[in-house]
């Protein structure tokens, strides 16, 4: 009897929540328009300039091959090391400057030519999603705390915190299967580039529909509950920069924030499951993953902030989350290395070639 009444309740769910969410806009619809307002103008200020050209550079070095041959480069040491292949640890370095998207769209590519195992590809997310520094160091470091030297900080513990997860979820990685990756041997420039940008386009505009949903479900929970403590979790779960506005209107420490953008919120864990549609990846396993890393991204800016002291600014004056006008420059540079590497590797192999 009680599996039956279950198994009702759960069919009727997603009706429960259609009418819960269409009431509540009925009842606040200034709040729902001002909240998806608010992330589509995220979204076209933030979100596409920072991110979107950086993530077509990823996937042009995934579609043109090279990334497998950076990977020969870090292989020699990221094996032994970190127990990853060369390629995974590309695309890991990719991930802590791409930005949420660029880890997960890069392990699905993998998945889909048969590289990697889904075992293996939920492992690789446990340390592969990160926010980029321009995030850390331009949003929160000098729009909340008005200083670069705590955003670095949370960038750093952030790093360490996507270490520990490799060593510690390594058990559970599944084995590497150390296939030939399937790399463009007839590399064209043209083709590769189109189909990059399409991929990306795609990406972010279901990142783009994920954000304008929660920035409205939390613009909605503003009117209705008045619990600023339940305001504050909910605004967690729900996504990252609505948090971090909520958290810097409190006046929160400096670890909740590292908390809050190394989880990412239920919004940032839709969009990666959109980039690995075709993968059999747990939603549980990927969220209690998320809160893991949170976790150990606060300790690790706790234990740099004992180590290096820095002395707390006063808030921002409008403590607002903004980065419309950041330059990405440190993804920008970081693209650049990878660039200079792997042109350098062309270059060795043409010489090999002609002589």
């Amino acid at each position: 009897m009680k599996k039956t009444v279950f198994i009702r309740f759960h069919k009727a769910f997603p009706i429960i929540i259609f009418i819960l969410f269409s009431l509540a806009i009925i009842n606040n619809p200034g709040a729902a328009i001002s909240g998806a307002r608010n992330g589509l103008v995220f979204t076209g200020e933030t979100v596409i300039p920072c991110l979107f050209p950086f993530t077509v550079g990823g996937i042009f070095l995934y579609k043109s091959g090279g990334i497998f041959r950076l990977s020969q480069i870090f292989d020699r040491f990221s094996r032994p090391i970190l127990k990853l292949s060369g390629k995974e640890f590309a695309i890991f370095l990719l991930s802590l400057i791409g930005g949420y998207p660029m880890g997960a769209k890069l392990i699905g590519e993998m998945k889909r030519q048969g590289e990697i195992t889904t075992r293996r590809a939920q492992f690789l997310l446990t340390f592969c999603v990160n926010a980029s520094p321009t995030f850390f160091i331009s949003a929160i470091g000098v729009g909340i705390f008005s200083s670069k030297t705590i955003g670095l900080i949370l960038f750093i513990a952030n790093i360490l915190s996507s270490i520990t997860c490799i060593y510690i979820f390594y058990k559970f990685s599944g084995k590497d299967l150390r296939l030939k990756s399937n790399h463009n041997t007839s590399f064209c420039f043209g083709d590769s580039l189109v189909l990059s940008v399409k991929e990306t386009s795609e990406i972010f505009l279901n990142i783009s529909g994920f954000i304008v949903l929660f920035s409205t479900l939390n613009s909605l929970v503003g009117e209705i509950i008045t619990s600023r403590l339940l305001k504050l979790v909910l605004g967690i779960m729900f996504e990252v920069t609505t948090a971090c506005n909520m958290a810097s209107k409190d006046n929160l420490a400096v670890y909740f924030y590292s908390f809050i953008i190394s989880f990412g919120g239920l919004s940032t864990i839709f969009q990666i499951l959109t980039c690995l549609s075709e993968c059999s990846i747990s939603f549980a396993y990927l969220f209690l993953t998320r809160v893991f890393q949170g976790l150990f991204s606060s300790f690790y800016t706790y234990i740099l902030f004992k180590l290096f002291p820095v002395l707390m600014p006063t808030y921002a004056t409008h403590k607002n989350l903004i980065i419309a006008n950041a330059t990405p420059s440190i993804s920008t540079l970081s693209l650049l290395v990878l660039g200079i590497l792997y042109l350098i590797y062309i270059n060795r192999c043409f010489l090999r070639k002609n002589t």
